[in-house]
């Protein structure tokens, strides 16, 4: 993933930075304390630029916690959402939990993944994910979210959309 900065689209540009798979699809992570004018105007750059960011792990992000139609708002521009397993599985707070599955019921994220720091804490084991998805939401969704989706970023295809992603009432 990429750190967001205010020359993230140069570093992409000059290979300081790199995309996904060498696609356009460019993962991008911001300080959980992040002012969500910043994270939009970031993410207007990059789409003006020529890619297509990839938001890492909204639910962990202050703003969204208090108020997560800022990401309905960035998806309508054209941003994806990446949601972390720990996040779903409470692993990361009960705050977290109850985001990430707000996100999720309102079709704001595209791909689940693993923040995998070793091999015995945030491992890459995903069947507790696995479960907790069929457990909580159609078989299709999960698939999306972790197969078809990931399988469309690393060639470079379009995401497909389990539905209309919908503001948060």
């Amino acid at each position: 993933e990429n750190w967001a900065s205010v020359d993230i689209v140069q570093k992409l540009d000059y290979d300081k930075l790199l995309p996904l798979n060498a696609t356009r699809y460019t993962l991008v992570e911001f300080a959980f304390d992040e002012e969500p004018w910043w994270i939009e105007a970031i993410l207007k750059e990059m789409l003006s630029g020529g890619y297509i960011p990839i938001i890492a792990h909204p639910e962990r992000y202050f703003c969204i916690h208090e108020a997560p139609n800022h990401l309905y708002e960035w998806r309508k521009m054209g941003a994806f959402a990446q949601m972390n397993k720990e996040s779903i599985l409470g692993r990361l707070g009960s705050h977290t939990a109850a985001t990430a599955e707000l996100l999720l019921k309102h079709n704001l994220i595209n791909c689940l993944a693993r923040d995998a720091h070793h091999s015995y804490v945030r491992t890459t084991d995903m069947t507790a994910l696995n479960r907790y998805m069929e457990n909580n939401f159609a078989l299709g969704y999960r698939d999306l979210l972790m197969q078809t989706n990931p399988q469309a970023i690393l060639e470079g295809q379009p995401l497909k959309l389990a539905g209309r992603f919908r503001r948060i009432e």
